[in-house]
């Protein structure tokens, strides 16, 4: 019997929206962070953590904001959508946030939330304050099983990983390729092949529109192009 690739995805976004594996995000995220895009993809982009303002605030990766927005351009000079044949996703759903109020070593409180309505937190009634943090390795290796599970159901031809750590943790989870580099620059463009797929790291949108001196939006673009190019072969 074939499989229904939307029922299939529907059930990992379920899993996804409530799943409680990391305690210490469940307490204080305002949504998980579920991916979106084409049932079944030429391309999947992987961000490595939900930006606090956009991603997290809308539970949707790469949306209102200018990172989402410059991404979604650079799909259409490969010649992908969101629509047709592109998947956008993060490997960590939810994000980790500082806090001075509790500490992310302790072990957890019973209690299921701490921030509530209008992003008020409960344990000082006021607006959380919290930043991104660094995801334990433990958090990280919780949602891979959700990552894996979103590729497995979306069939894409090439994973995208923006950034290093999106890049380091997929070549280390799909290639056995242990952290070698300490600058994405070693990596960028770089194609790798697994039996499955292709892995094409790539900047992360947020470099270019913060520091165009580092990488230039027109090589920005050749880069999308090119790939454009590579998944019309793929």
């Amino acid at each position: 019997m074939p499989v229904d690739t939307k029922e299939s995805m529907v059930r990992v976004e379920q899993e996804i929206a409530k799943c409680d594996r990391c305690p210490d995000l469940v307490l204080c995220r305002k949504n998980p962070v579920i991916g979106r895009g084409a049932d079944r993809a030429k391309v999947m982009i992987i961000g490595y953590v939900p930006d606090i303002k956009s991603a997290e605030e809308t539970g949707s990766p790469f949306r209102n904001s200018p990172e989402g927005e410059l991404l979604l351009q650079m799909l259409e000079r490969a010649g992908c959508s969101v629509e047709e044949n592109a998947y956008l996703t993060y490997i960590v759903k939810c994000v980790p946030k500082t806090c001075e109020h509790k500490d992310r070593s302790a072990e957890k409180t019973n209690r299921l939330r701490l921030l509530g309505e209008n992003n008020i937190c409960l344990l000082t009634d006021r607006e959380c304050t919290g930043r991104i943090a660094t995801p334990t390795l433990l958090e990280r290796e919780n949602c891979l099983h959700h990552l894996s599970r979103e590729i497995s159901v979306t069939t894409p031809h090439v994973l995208m990983p923006l950034g290093l750590e999106a890049t380091t943790t997929i070549l280390e989870m799909y290639l056995s390729i242990s952290p070698s580099h300490k600058t994405m620059s070693d990596y960028h463009m770089r194609v790798y092949s697994s039996p499955s797929f292709k892995i094409v790291p790539l900047y992360p949108p947020e470099l270019i529109i913060q520091n165009e001196d580092t990488y230039s939006l027109k090589e920005y673009e050749k880069d999308f192009h090119k790939i454009g190019k590579f998944l019309e072969m793929s």
